[in-house]
């Protein structure tokens, strides 16, 4: 494979207003035995290959009011693409402060995206999956709305944060690879239009002192209005319905740190029924008069979780990791 990309940026920065123009060119090409249609004057052993080109572009405006209490921003995006054709991306966002201290924030975004088929997902055809050369691009437009507290500029004695947000997105042509009942073969396919429906809501807790140090608390909601329907989804269909996780950082005597992280994951019932609960733990210490030395000693799915990732990929089962770090910028340089 071979891609080369040639790309410019200009901005005009005012009293109050940023304007951005930039511009993308890529070129993509692939020689492959597996990937392609046949093509003239090829190597023997990479008959088949193709390219394209892409090109994004975009211009957008923001604006910060005087109290830098409020800003807004506006893009209107184009892509083209030698064998997909002309989209237009707009998307456009805004963000309030607002309280007695500024503590609190509303913010809201929405816009269009799209994707261009992969190489793999036109042509593959190996190890029972068949890749389709009629598949279309994926676009969706999206919308959030949200809020987030936080305690900063109260001067507490703990630093706490909370930010909850609702979303939709409705997608069309959503690229997947399906299997349906009844074949033992992946195909790459379009999904009719799919709408999914969300929220976050997460909370944050620092301190500079104690045992405790930092506790995270987050989970995300997320639906669709469609269902596999008797064909097996590998990715679109495949979401995480639920996710709650918990992170609490420690301090530990002799400056030794102690992360411990829960996450709790549901997929829906039809693809894969049963919940799963994942546990990890890590050890982690700064050595040297600068502190620029760091290890770490990591325990993975403490409870020995058998389960399936995204894309039906088998994930280990508990593992450990060593890490160990030098870090040059953590060292001052001698005075002699």
């Amino acid at each position: 494979s071979l891609t080369g990309a040639v790309n410019a940026k200009f901005q005009w920065f005012g009293e109050q207003s940023t304007w951005t123009t930039a511009l993308d060119v890529r070129e993509e090409v692939i020689q492959s035995n597996r990937l392609g249609s046949a093509q003239p004057g090829a190597p023997e052993v990479f008959p088949l290959g193709d390219r394209r080109t892409n090109l994004d572009g975009f211009t957008s405006w923001k604006w910060v009011n005087s109290g830098n209490n409020m800003a807004i921003s506006a893009t209107a995006g184009v892509n083209g693409n030698s064998r997909f054709g002309w989209r237009a991306l707009p998307s456009a966002d805004v963000r309030y402060r607002f309280g007695q201290d500024g503590n609190w924030v509303a913010f809201a975004s929405a816009g269009r995206s799209v994707r261009h088929p992969s190489f793999t997902e036109l042509y593959y055809t190996v190890g029972g999956a068949m890749g389709s050369d009629s598949l279309k691009p994926e676009w969706a437009d999206q919308a959030e709305v949200g809020v987030r507290w936080s305690s900063e500029p109260n001067g507490f004695r703990y630093w706490i944060m909370v930010e909850g947000s609702a979303f939709v997105r409705s997608g069309e042509n959503l690229i997947d690879w399906v299997k349906y009942l009844g074949s033992e073969v992946y195909q790459a396919t379009n999904l009719s239009a799919t709408e999914f429906r969300g929220g976050d809501l997460a909370m944050t807790i620092k301190s500079m002192s104690g045992l405790l140090r930092s506790v995270r608390l987050s989970g995300t909601w997320l639906d669709a209005n469609r269902e596999s329907e008797g064909a097996e989804s590998v990715y679109v269909l495949n979401f995480l319905k639920y996710k709650l996780d918990a992170v609490t950082e420690w301090k530990l005597p002799s400056d030794v740190g102690l992360a411990i992280r829960y996450s709790y994951q549901e997929r829906p019932a039809e693809e894969t029924p049963a919940p799963i609960h994942l546990l990890g733990l890590t050890l982690k210490r700064s050595w040297g008069s600068d502190s620029h030395i760091h290890t770490s000693f990591r325990v993975e799915n403490v409870l020995d979780q058998q389960y399936m990732d995204l894309g039906q990929v088998l994930q280990p089962g508990m593992h450990f990791r060593l890490g160990l770090t030098f870090d040059i910028r953590g060292i001052k340089p001698s005075s002699n």
